[in-house]
């Protein structure tokens, strides 16, 4: 019989792993053992046993051979590398690091205020550019797979109908639920005067799609809140609950009256939830198809193709926005078809995109503003190091002798390299600290600042200093302390020896001279790049300023009013207004009253496509574009819009007449060509049976959606034709006595309706600023980012001037001694001093040329090639740069020859 043998492979490892001395004695007990399990269980379960008693074995074997060769790692190591000795050497290089910066207290207080400016513009910066973009809402627990969801028309994002929402909702397969909300500004009264407020319908999925959980209360049921069957309730911010209603403990069940009608409050938000909208602060949640006034009502949606409604949703896992986007736009087009064949022609496309803190609609824009104040800011920061790292190249010429004598004796190149980071990082850790408390002080000052904004809506920005604020400053500081270190410090420990130990003057390396030349010219540029580009900025808002609105402004005072607050019909709201008018007039001190439907920049509205007879529409077009504002007798006096032919509305224009327009300028000249257009008609539709409109004046061209804007097709109807609800009161009174006519206005308000919210008028010129603070904000940040930048590069230059001069002493002072004027010296060094400088001023003059051409996309009005903003910059720029040389060539010029040759 063949006798079964031992597996191998642990066989092996016996021999091969196990001293010698205990070997024989384990093999001879294992194979004994062996012999007897064959016999018993047979091989299979023999050979298993051997191998688990074999691995068993190794256990003590493994542990004492790793415990000898640790010991000698460990051993090695504290030799050379150990711990004690890196944080012996590491105290050591802090304590010689300090010494050396306190010896030279100007460097190091250049140094980190230098630091401190930059890290602290960046850092400041991005807190804003983080809790607008970055920062997750609070409450909001489930933003996995969220999208939001949009119809696109010609590229631009708009809003859909309830029914469309409910058969995507229904018919969706890569969805997992679908959600919808409108904006819509609320007044809330009770027992206190009416407030506008912003407040928001959502469909009764909205709270468990966010994963919000309510503080007080409970929100609206997903499974049944619902149109049409919604009762009438009412959720609350925990703001607005401390604010207006001084966080009542009770305010569970109690009633307030939402645009007059009631309506009970049954549910409180956490702390910090204010809407899924990261910068708009929302006060209250009411149910879409709320039955009152003022909010989208059963007309509004059951009419599919009525757009008043946004979505967003929750995409099933692996599902992509694409994908998607495929399928919504499939079931909104076969829906569309449904209710109306037609509807192929015209597509429908579904957008669907990641969901995030600003609406899709408007997130690229806000990216690409906040990329370009970064870009600014990371500017100035890298000025700073050019200036930092010129500095250290000059000491490093002031140390050469020392770094020579160090490497003479034995010193490590590797061990002089980190003595000088450690000086570096020094200076980053200190000038880090103060630009994050620079930063945070920034950060205050922007949020004391308070845009003008209209009544009832609130801007809230989180711009607490966070983890992700923090990383961003330490990684931007040790990216600065690199930048602005590394460089000069191996060329500093690369000293020519002999010169540096004979303390040679003029030992300094031509290399080391053309670094600190490329670096001011570096330097320079990125000076004239950020003045020009601050001097576009600053000059397209002085532009927008400066065109011609076609209105005027001056000590008009606008207040807004919605009579769907209080419920009224149609020929009560007429009535309103007109007694109202009336009332406001009679009020002394009071010069002119006006109401329009909107103000100048406010925006556009269309009855839809406008038609003249004898003009055929575009291919493919029902008509021409026009746009109108609904205004009373007496608006155009107010706002200066000269009446060119014809007349103003009248009391005359109201409902049951003709109905009447004035057109503007532009649209005169399109239609009638130089004939006079007063007493002919166009229409609101299609020539011949749209509404028609007779023709009775003819105003001045103005703006009406934006400053920069080409001339378009306006008209304007009387407001007792086309009655809305929503007006703006319009005021002119007497310089000085303003306080005193807003009160009696107020009481006038209160006298006709104490249940109606009417915020306090407000200058019209305040009002219309809203709408240039983007350029305002980039010429505020570009120009004092373009003035440090200045300040930085006029020390860069006046410094590496100054001494690369002093390195050249002996050769001047030889030069006079040799009959030189002194005027030619100073010539001289001026033309050698500006090689570099003029180069790079080139450089950057070039890139801001073309950052103009990009930035005139992103800034409306930005003219990229606007001659006065290049030539204005460009002249600061030459005469500091020519300035901060000429300065040292003419003090080196002014030592007397003889002094300079004897101390040589």
């Amino acid at each position: 019989m063949k006798r079964i043998r031992q597996p191998r492979y642990a066989r092996w490892i016996l021999f091969h792993m196990v001293e010698k001395r205990e070997r024989d004695f384990l093999i001879e007990d294992l194979d004994d053992e062996f012999d007897h399990l064959v016999a018993r269980a047979g091989a299979k379960r023999a050979r298993r046993w051997y191998r688990v008693q074999v691995i068993r074995s190794m256990g003590p074997q493994i542990g004492r051979r790793s415990s000898v060769l640790l010991n000698r790692f460990r051993s090695h190591f504290h030799k050379s590398y150990g711990w004690s000795s890196s944080v012996d050497r590491l105290k050591q290089d802090v304590k010689y690091a300090i010494r050396t910066l306190l010896k030279r207290p100007a460097f190091t207080l250049a140094a980190v205020a230098t630091l401190a400016i930059g890290i602290s513009a960046n850092t400041a910066v991005f807190s804003v550019v983080n809790g607008v973009l970055f920062k997750a809402i609070p409450g909001i627990s489930e933003t996995e797979g969220l999208v939001q969801v949009g119809r696109t028309v010609d590229g631009r994002w708009t809003d859909m109908s309830y029914r469309i929402f409910h058969e995507l909702r229904n018919e969706s397969e890569t969805l997992e639920d679908l959600a919808a909300f409108a904006f819509v500004p609320v007044s809330v009264g009770g027992t206190t005067d009416p407030t506008v407020h912003m407040g928001i319908s959502v469909t009764g999925n909205y709270f468990e799609l966010l994963g919000v959980q309510p503080a007080l209360g409970r929100f609206f049921s997903p499974d049944e809140w619902f149109y049409p069957g919604v009762p009438s309730a009412a959720v609350i911010t925990d703001r607005m609950w401390k604010e207006r209603f001084e966080s009542n403990p009770d305010i569970l069940g109690t009633t307030t009256l939402v645009n007059g009608h009631s309506v009970e409050i049954i549910g409180v938000t956490r702390p910090g939830f204010n809407g899924h909208i990261g910068a708009a602060l929302m006060d209250i949640f009411i149910p879409v198809g709320l039955d009152a006034p003022g909010v989208r009502g059963p007309s509004d949606l059951q009419n599919w193709q009525s757009g008043v409604l946004e979505f967003f949703g929750r995409t099933r896992p692996g599902v992509g926005t694409d994908e998607a986007a495929a399928e919504l736009s499939a079931l909104a087009l076969a829906y569309a078809i449904d209710q109306n064949p037609a509807a192929e022609q015209f597509g429908f496309d579904v957008r669907v995109d990641t969901w995030g803190p600003i609406p899709g609609p408007v997130r690229l824009g806000v990216m690409t503003f906040s990329a370009v104040l970064m870009g600014l800011v990371g500017l100035v920061l890298t000025m700073g190091c050019i200036n930092l790292a010129n500095m250290i190249l000059s000491r490093g010429v002031e140390r050469r002798q020392e770094i020579a004598i160090r490497l003479a004796m034995g010193a490590g190149r590797a061990r002089l390299v980190r003595q000088l980071l450690t000086e570096s990082m020094l200076l980053v850790i200190v000038g880090g600290t103060a630009g994050v408390l620079a930063a945070k002080w920034l950060t205050d000052l922007f949020m004391a600042f308070e845009p003008p904004l209209p009544p009832g809506i609130s801007i809230g920005l989180d711009l607490a200093i966070d983890t992700r604020v923090m990383a961003f400053s330490v990684v931007i500081s040790v990216l600065a302390g690199l930048m602005f270190s590394l460089l000069p410090t191996l060329r500093a420990t690369r000293p020519e020896l002999l010169p540096a130990l004979k303390d040679d003057p003029q030992g300094g390396s031509p290399k080391r001279s053309r670094l600190r030349q490329l670096l001011i010219g570096v330097q320079l540029g990125v000076t004239m790049f950020l003045l020009v580009v601050a001097g576009l900025f600053t000059r397209s808002l002085t532009h927008l300023e400066a065109l011609d609105s076609g209105w005027n402004a001056e000590g008009v005072y606008v207040s807004p009013i919605d009579l769907e607050y209080g419920g009224y019909s149609r020929e009560a709201g007429k009535e309103f207004f007109i007694d109202l008018r009336d009332r406001i007039t009679a009020i002394a001190g009071i010069e002119e009253v006006a109401f329009a439907a909107k103000f100048p920049l406010g925006g556009r509205s269309s009855l839809g496509d406008m038609n003249v007879e004898g003009f055929d529409p575009p291919a493919g077009k029902g008509g021409f574009a026009a746009y109108f504002n609904t205004v009373s007798p007496g608006y155009f006096n107010m706002m200066d819009l000269a009446v060119l032919r014809g007349r103003d509305f009248d009391n005359f224009d109201r409902e049951g007449t003709q109905r009447v327009a004035v057109i503007n300028r532009t649209m005169a000249e399109h239609y009638w060509n130089g004939r006079d257009p007063i007493g002919d008609y166009f229409y609101a539709g299609p020539a011949g049976t749209g509404t028609s409109f007779e023709v009775i004046g003819v105003v001045e061209n103005a703006k009406y959606k934006s400053l920069s804007e080409e001339p378009t097709n306006f008209y304007y109807v009387p407001q007792q034709q086309r009655y809305n609800p929503q007006m703006h009161l319009h005021v002119k009174t007497l310089a000085g006595n303003e306080t005193a006519v807003f009160a009696l206005i107020r009481e006038t308000f209160r006298e006709m309706d104490r249940g109606l919210p009417i915020p306090a008028p407000r200058p019209l010129e305040d009002a219309l600023s809203i709408f240039s603070m983007p350029q305002r904000i980039a010429a505020w940040v570009a120009g004092i980012m373009g003035l440090v930048a200045l300040i930085l590069g006029a020390v860069g230059v006046y410094g590496v001037a100054s001494f690369s001069i002093s390195q050249r002493t002996k050769e001047i002072g030889l030069r006079i001694a040799l009959g030189a004027d002194r005027s030619t010296v100073i010539s001289l060094m001026i033309k050698q001093g500006l090689a570099a400088p003029a180069i790079g001023m080139a450089v950057g003059l070039a890139a801001a040329f073309a950052a103009g051409k990009g930035l005139s996309f992103v800034i409306p009005g930005l003219q990229p090639t606007d001659p006065v903003a290049f030539l204005s910059m460009v002249t600061v720029t030459v005469l500091v740069a020519v300035l901060s040389v000429a300065l040292p060539a003419r003090r080196a010029a002014s030592i007397d020859p003889m002094t300079t040759l004897k101390a040589e």
